[in-house]
């Protein structure tokens, strides 16, 4: 389970990143066009201006509850730090999700209704959202980083406990030879069963240490 829970925050990280980044340019483009006198330049505004919204609602929905409801599953609460940078960054974009979801038919007749939105777009939307990433990017990482180091932990506890196992097996069948040896031509298939226990138990023990050492290196 933690290595899959590690393996999951690799999966949200990823997801966080690609749902909240591209809103960043997407806000920008929305401030070119809302100043363009002229459509006559080759590219389609109306896509332009789909893809943006888009981009929009997909990052103010993943701000608002959806990074929550990711973490839910993995057992991970963020530090404050993480919740702090996450909600300016939500308050700075829902300053321009608000207007266009009430005006969608003209997002950009909304968006010229804001006061200086140049300025929330250059000096609040997009440094806001930037340190929002790379303070969820740092906590993410260093969380995986934890588990993966418990996990390695955890396994290395594992290792030990089956090298001592495979050591008591070693020394029972020494013994188990001795005792069969005593006994004479009786004990012959005894001893040979025991020796065979203790050769099995000798090479678990070589690969158990093998094991051991690979796993120190990473």
């Amino acid at each position: 389970m933690p290595a899959a829970r590690s393996a999951r925050l690799r999966d949200i990280e990823s997801e966080i990143f690609m749902a909240i980044g591209p809103c960043r340019i997407a806000v920008l483009s929305l401030l070119v066009l809302m100043n363009e006198t002229s459509t006559e330049d080759g590219f389609d505004h109306d896509a332009v201006i789909k893809t943006s919204l888009s981009r929009i609602t997909r990052a103010y929905g993943m701000l608002n509850s959806q990074i929550a409801e990711l973490l839910k599953p993995v057992d991970f609460t963020p530090p404050s730090s993480f919740l702090q940078t996450q909600q300016k960054a939500l308050e700075a974009l829902t300053l321009v999700y608000d207007p266009i979801v009430q005006h969608s038919d003209t997002p950009l007749d909304a968006l010229r209704q804001i006061d200086n939105f140049r300025t929330l777009a250059l000096a609040h939307i997009e440094p806001l959202v930037t340190d929002f990433l790379t303070e969820m990017t740092s906590t993410l990482r260093k969380e995986q980083n934890r588990r993966d180091q418990a996990r390695l932990g955890d396994t290395m506890q594992t290792v030990e406990a089956a090298e001592i196992m495979g050591r008591s097996i070693h020394l029972i069948a020494i013994n188990a030879s001795i005792e069969a040896a005593r006994v004479g031509d009786a004990g012959c298939g005894f001893k040979l069963i025991a020796e065979n226990i203790r050769d099995l138990a000798g090479r678990t023990q070589i690969l158990l240490q093998d094991i051991s050492k690979k796993m120190t290196r990473h």
